[in-house]
């Protein structure tokens, strides 16, 4: 006899990753245009996961993980009141899970590119 086997098709239909931090920032003026920076603290992290088995919705879970988070990035002075930032930002490990024999972790980064305007 053969044992039974079952073909099951896992979809994940939603994933959602968010990340809240407390970090302190240390400047490096360059000239009076242009500065570097760069920041590290804590991130408090979240990931939630909605699934499917086959079409069918089974569950959502949630996932908190607090991680250290560091920065780094630069900033060009346009004026005495608008800057260009453009910015690398490591949350560290949103999710380390063990699952079976695998080690699964999941890293979140963010790259941005934004305008500040200062009073």
């Amino acid at each position: 006899m053969y044992p039974s086997r079952r073909l099951v098709l896992l979809t994940i239909s939603k994933l959602k990753a968010r990340s809240i931090y407390l970090a302190g920032v240390g400047t490096l003026p360059i000239n009076e245009q242009f500065s570097l920076f760069a920041k590290a603290g804590l991130s408090a992290n979240r990931l939630s996961v909605s699934w499917k088995e086959n079409g069918v919705f089974q569950g959502t879970e949630s996932k908190k993980r607090t991680s250290p988070m560091f920065g780094f990035g630069a900033k060009y002075n346009l004026s005495r009141s608008w800057s260009v930032v453009a910015e690398y930002e490591n949350y560290g490990k949103t999710v380390k899970e063990t699952i079976g024999t695998n080690d699964v972790q999941l890293k979140t980064h963010a790259f941005s590119l934004g305008a500040r305007y200062s009073f």
